[in-house]
């Protein structure tokens, strides 16, 4: 089952095959070393070790050496199972296995690689390798050698061999390359640096995704946007063939048979998934980098064109896919969703350690468009969801795009929660562990004391005794029942001709009442306009400065300012860099009240500088470092406008 495959990427062995040497993999690499940490039982010797090779792993990745991180990682775990970290053991977990095809047909060769995520700190020892082909699912099956015992040189990387699979295999394999070096025998805790297993697919199927691939190259049909689904099968069985996804997880027949039924209907002039009721893969092609992109959709019985339905994205895990979150969790979600009639879509995310970040969020908005052209969705019912790697993505797509989501459905996740501000308006449905390993519960503590004393609707579910995975599938049902209550209101307009006033009388009463400070930024008015933005008028006053003088740089995340100079003369200076930036405390005026989201510091560095007077205006983007470096006037005195798109201002908040 899909959990299965889940857990297997997210607590990975020492063993486990890496392709690319980058942050995703450290990210993966970590997740792993911080459970293991609180899960096993150590000595205080091995906790402060491990503690060490952490905080090495960490500067390295952060110095982009993702090699040198992992090599610290893999040590700390070595230390953490008390493996013997000699050079030998060092050299054998370094190595990562590859096949040229996972997917290979009966009696074909297949090419073996061995070569090395991180070069070895001291003089490595020569391995001897041996080969097995054992059945994948423990069936009874003897495992079979696949030649004598070869000799893997750490001069002489990478290491490849040929091997010739039995012609009277079929099925679903895996081959094992076990390391060994003379004098050493290490105990069981070793095996995973020890043995690389790949998984192999053996079946005769070469020649019906060639007859799938001719066919989609004549395909008249390419405007479609049901072919993307029927391409995916052939891109999926290609990534398969490369080792980038398990081609056990995958009947390749039955995939390569649902791409011609796309095909056949598109031919006849009808659409494939009219009707289409149940659960069921589409794909669709991104904008992006015009990659074909696969979700998961369950479509439930109760589902009907002819009304408004209500939708969830649920997001996965770190190291799964769009398949996780429907074939894992022992299957809970689906028969959940049938009962509360609601429409789910489970994108991939693109990498299987995105954090849902960049493309990856692009993603999930992208699969989101796709169903609602395609289906008839509620635009006021429209539900996040997603555990672990996807319950940080649930908060944070949320805070990217505050005005979709009618609820948040976090489970072990976390984020900022500073940004909590921006989604006060959106209820949610938040579960925890209290004896989560992998994602400290102070994760979601924080997040839901945060949305709490904004103001948020939060309904907080603590499991006592609960772990990282354990608490999500029992807490389905009634997340969704949640969910399904909730419904974004419709934005009410205001009428025709209203208008907020701000007297010059106002103003210059909240300068004069503060009139000895050094510096006053003061709030007048935060406006909401219809529910889609807010606009804050306010009024700064600074005194005189010199140049030189001890700087107060500061940058906001959401808001847009407009400064009107009323009365003296300063340098401004925009862009560039602050120094020693620091983020603004959430509880703080500044983030609650004037300008959301900031990072403060000291002096900013480069940027552009211009002198201001009376009457001159100055529009400063988000994430735009500013500050007066002098300030030639007794002081100065400027109006500030703050358009807030995101709503992190307190609309409706008057002066008093």
């Amino acid at each position: 089952m899909m959990f299965f495959r889940f857990a297997r990427f997210l607590v990975p062995t020492l063993g486990l095959v890496l392709y690319a040497q980058d942050a995703g993999m450290v990210l993966r690499t970590s997740v792993t070393y911080r459970t293991q940490r609180n899960s096993l039982q150590l000595t205080e010797e091995q906790r402060q070790q491990a503690d060490q090779l952490a905080r090495e792993a960490a500067q390295a990745g952060q110095a982009a050496r993702y090699g040198d991180a992992v090599r610290a990682y893999y040590h700390g775990l070595a230390v953490m199972r008390g493996v013997a970290w000699t050079p030998a053991f060092e050299f054998a977990s370094s190595l990562q296995g590859h096949l040229d095809h996972a997917i290979v047909d009966p009696g074909k060769p297949i090419l073996v690689t061995l070569s090395p995520l991180y070069g070895s700190t001291g003089t490595a020892t020569k391995l001897t390798a041996s080969l097995f082909l054992a059945p994948l699912k423990k069936d009874g099956s003897a495992e079979k050698s696949l030649g004598s015992a070869l000799v893997v040189d750490p001069a002489a990387l990478p290491f490849s061999t040929a091997i010739h699979l039995p012609s009277e295999t079929v099925g679903d394999y895996k081959i094992e390359v076990r390391l060994a070096a003379e004098g050493e025998s290490p105990g069981p805790a070793a095996r995973d640096g020890l043995v690389k297993t790949l998984p192999v697919h053996i079946e005769p199927l070469a020649g019906l995704a060639e007859r799938l691939r001719n066919r989609l190259a004549k395909s008249s049909t390419g405007s479609s946007s049901a072919l993307p689904s029927a391409e995916y099968a052939l891109a999926l069985y290609e990534r398969a063939d490369r080792g980038e996804v398990n081609p056990s997880a995958y009947h390749f027949g039955d995939e390569f048979a649902k791409a011609n039924e796309i095909l056949d209907a598109l031919d006849a002039g009808r659409d494939p998934f009219a009707g289409r009721h149940g659960d069921f893969r589409k794909a669709y092609r991104s904008g992006v980098d015009h990659s074909l992109q696969p979700y998961r959709l369950l479509i439930p019985e109760a589902y009907s064109a002819s009304k408004p339905n209500g939708l969830v994205i649920a997001l996965h895990g770190m190291g799964g896919d769009e398949n996780s979150m429907f074939d894992g969790y022992t299957g809970a979600l689906k028969p959940e969703a049938e009962r509360v009639g609601l429409v789910v879509a489970c994108p991939k995310g693109r990498d299987t350690a995105s954090m849902y970040r960049d493309t990856a969020e692009q993603d999930v908005m992208d699969v989101l468009a796709e169903v609602r052209r395609d289906y008839n969705i509620d635009p006021s019912r429209i539900y996040l969801m997603g555990h672990s790697m996807g319950g940080f993505g649930t908060w944070s797509i949320a805070m990217s795009h505050p005005d979709v989501f009618a609820a948040l459905g976090p489970i072990s996740g976390g984020g900022n929660a500073a940004g909590m501000m921006k989604i006060v308006h959106i209820p949610e449905y938040v579960v925890h562990g209290d004896d989560d390993r992998t994602v400290a519960v102070t994760q979601s503590r924080a997040m839901v004391e945060a949305g709490k004393k904004a103001g948020a609707n939060i309904v907080y579910v603590e499991v006592p005794g609960g772990s990282h995975v354990n608490v999500a599938a029992p807490q389905f049902g009634p997340m969704l029942d949640f969910l399904a209550k909730q419904r974004k209101t419709a934005a009410p307009h205001l009428p025709r001709g209203t208008a907020t006033d701000v007297t010059n009388d106002e103003i210059q009463a909240m300068v004069k009442k503060t009139a000895s400070a050094a510096v006053s930024d003061q709030a007048i008015r935060v406006v909401g306009i219809n529910d889609e933005y807010n606009v804050g008028i306010g009024v700064v006053h600074r005194a005189k400065t010199a140049v030189g003088s001890k700087g107060n740089g500061i940058e906001h995340s959401q808001i847009t300012e407009i400064y009107h100079v009323m009365e003296g003369t300063a340098t401004l200076v925009t862009g560039g860099v602050i120094e020693n930036p620091r983020e603004s405390p959430p509880e703080s005026m500044v983030v609650k009240v004037l300008n959301g989201p900031s990072t403060g510091g000291g002096a900013v560095q480069g940027g552009v500088s211009r002198k201001v007077g009376p009457g001159d205006v100055v529009v400063i983007p988000p994430n735009t470092p500013h500050w007066f470096s002098e300030i030639s006037s007794d002081q100065i005195v400027y109006l500030v406008v703050r358009v807030d798109p995101h709503k992190v201002l307190p609309a409706g908040y008057g002066a008093q």
